[in-house]
């Protein structure tokens, strides 16, 4: 092990690496981004969600976050606020993927109760 990092109160249940930082997503309903080269923990903290955060999924457009409150939010990181809130699964949204050949383009999966796939042009 070489770094052991803190700030949630609750289990981590997601994480996604980006540019330098590891973001964590949790049953607190918070995500966290870590500079993980740094010694200080929690130096970014998003909240938007109203249920655990089960998934995370980071690429070029952004980071993307999908919870058991069944939305799946895209981040402003550089302004450490939502920049869009996709509503519509029945479900949690714990599947996120951006395209890798569409810039732009985010599917998201919705959990038991909703079992779809949505496709969103952010």
């Amino acid at each position: 092990m070489i770094k052991t990092i803190k700030g949630h109160s609750n289990r981590v249940s997601s994480a996604a690496f980006t540019y330098g930082m590891l973001f964590t997503g949790s049953k607190d309903t918070k995500i966290l981004g870590h500079d993980y080269r740094s010694s200080q923990s929690g130096s970014v903290k998003l909240i938007g969600h109203r249920g655990e955060v089960c998934g995370l999924k980071h690429d070029a457009c952004g980071l993307a976050s999908g919870s058991n409150d069944n939305l799946a939010l895209v981040w402003d990181l550089s302004a450490g606020r939502i920049r869009h809130q996709l509503q519509g699964h029945k479900a949690a949204v714990k599947a996120l993927a951006w395209c890798p050949w569409q810039r732009n383009l985010l599917a998201t999966g919705g959990g038991t109760s909703d079992q779809t796939m949505r496709f969103w042009n952010i």
